[in-house]
């Protein structure tokens, strides 16, 4: 009788992959850096046995500060962390020194691995590791012993992988922890086959968050060679894509908005492209229809999740006849649209998005903030939306956004769709304001291309919306925004807020008694 295959960790997708296409590139770094399957094991594997031989043993906690492009000594550094049993925490140089610090201490990190010319916070001596050997800062060549050996470490899919932070959209990022098996679900040796070369992805990315991380694992499986470049260079990608005939370009609708800002589309020819895959927050539907204006015969793949709820996804194309639909639950993910009892909300209401997976889950470091958020293995994503006949998902507002006013609930996610559709607007985020008399106002910021045009942007948008148009706009030279791109509401509305105690205004609508947000359907105060 044949034994059921042992299940994978992560190091198994490296070995597997090194096996069938040794000399195959795993990614690209623009287009002067790359790195093989086989020298990514031999180099990772050289790494774990510095690692081991300088007193790191599994389960301790290996933090990866690393920035820049450093890519592949980046990559070399976690796979060796992970053969060596132990977690890697991932973090980079835009962090400041003390969230650096919060982080390590959270996680309670015991060696720091850093790229050359950087180094850990200053005082970091860690906590003991389970060898009671006190913490210390590396560098990958540090580590290098140069022994590509097997490594005297077992570990499981239970174990954890990765500890990794929220992107702090709602306020201090939160840690949160990821299995091994939560990476590898669904995969067998029947994954690993030979692979061809269906041609180059450009991701612009930082390294030391979620997403960087998550291109790792991508370029472990993919048959596509990603190729890493910085997400603040449009001109750069432009150039990338022109010169290396990209065919895929997975971005963050910021970088869409900006490229097209900058006419990326009319100065580089992006004809190779055939696939846009954009997440991470919600494309609006007037940026998406002028990318497929100016990229013609392209596709736009959309998704949605939350880091936490991986590898739980919504996924799509986009269709202007849809604007705000996503697309359909993947096949390993189940959803469900929930009231605030947790009960299924009729076809075409508004409810809660549950999520839930059969991996290993993914949890957060403290208890207080799992128990919020999972129920019955569901995850409680905190946002709304609604399904269609077809089955689609369309997002109605991510729960930290949703804008209580005029006795009534208003999606921001509508409102800045249609304050995009004129063509003067970079970017724009609306959000309700509480002011001094107890009311509040729905704020419209916005970064025009030319301030002038702001009394037509706001004929255009209250055209549209009618009654739930915005109360005033400000304009502003740039939003905040985290190193993702995604707009810090959090932050925005404080500095609304600030400005309209100081001037005295008066909303225009103060909410109605007993309607609002309490009125939603599953919404958690």
């Amino acid at each position: 009788m044949t034994s059921p295959p042992r299940p994978l960790v992560i190091p198994d997708l490296l070995e597997r992959r090194a096996e069938v296409d040794p000399t195959g590139v795993a990614f690209e770094v623009g287009n002067a850096r790359a790195l093989t399957f086989e020298a990514w094991q031999a180099r990772s594997r050289s790494v774990a046995h510095g690692l081991i031989g300088s007193g790191v043993r599994p389960g301790d906690r290996v933090a990866l500060l690393f920035g820049g492009q450093e890519w592949v000594d980046y990559a070399i550094a976690y796979l060796g962390v992970l053969r060596a049993g132990a977690t890697a925490v991932h973090m980079n140089d835009a962090l400041s020194a003390a969230e650096m610090t919060r982080r390590i201490t959270e996680c309670a990190v015991s060696r720091v691995i850093h790229a050359t010319g950087m180094s850990a916070p200053a005082g970091f001596t860690g906590t003991a590791g389970t060898a009671g050997t006190a913490g210390t800062a590396s560098t990958v060549a540090d580590l290098d012993t140069g022994d590509a050996g097997p490594l005297p470490v077992s570990v499981t899919p239970e174990d954890l992988s990765d500890i990794l932070f929220t992107s702090g959209t709602t306020g201090t990022p939160k840690g949160y922890a990821v299995p091994h098996g939560n990476i590898t679900f669904g995969r067998d040796a029947s994954s690993f086959r030979p692979f061809t070369a269906p041609g180059r992805a450009l991701v612009p990315v930082v390294i030391g968050d979620s997403t960087s991380a998550t291109c790792l694992h991508s370029s472990l499986v993919s048959p596509a060679i990603s190729v890493f470049c910085d997400p603040r260079d449009v001109t750069v990608m432009g150039q990338l894509i022109q010169e290396l005939r990209i065919a895929t370009l997975a971005i963050v609708p910021w970088v869409a908005i900006r490229m097209l800002a900058e006419d990326i589309p009319g100065r580089f020819d992006l004809s190779s492209v055939s696939m846009v895959a954009c997440a991470s927050t919600p494309l609006p539907p007037p940026v998406a229809r002028r990318l497929l204006d100016a990229m013609p015969g392209i596709r736009i793949a959309q998704a949605m999740s939350q880091s936490e709820a991986g590898p739980a996804l919504v996924v799509g194309t986009f269709d202007p006849a849809k604007p705000h639909a996503i697309g359909k639950p993947s096949p390993t993910t189940e959803l469900r649209l929930v009231d605030r009892d947790g009960q299924p909300v009729p076809q075409g209401e508004v409810g809660e998005i549950w999520l839930r997976h059969q991996a290993p889950r993914r949890h957060y470091l403290t208890a207080a903030a799992n128990e919020s958020i999972v129920a019955d293995g569901w995850y409680h994503t905190g946002d709304f939306g609604r399904l269609d006949a077809d089955g689609d998902l369309h997002l109605f507002d991510r729960g930290g956004d949703l804008i209580s006013a005029r006795g009534r609930l208003l999606s921001s996610v509508e409102l800045e769709a249609a304050v995009y559709e004129h063509p003067a607007v970079q970017e724009t985020a609306v959000v309700e304001v509480p002011l001094p008399n107890g009311g509040s106002e729905v704020v419209a910021a916005v970064g025009l291309t030319d301030p002038a045009e702001l009394p037509a942007v706001q004929e255009g948008a209250a055209r549209l919306l009618g009654d739930r148009a915005p109360d005033r706009y400000v304009v502003l030279a740039t939003l905040p925004r985290n190193e993702k791109g995604k707009i810090l509401k959090f932050v925005l509305r404080a500095q609304l807020r600030q400005q309209a105690t100081g001037s005295g205004r008066l909303p225009r609508h103060p909410p109605a008694g007993g309607e609002g947000v309490d009125a939603v359907p599953g919404r958690r105060r």
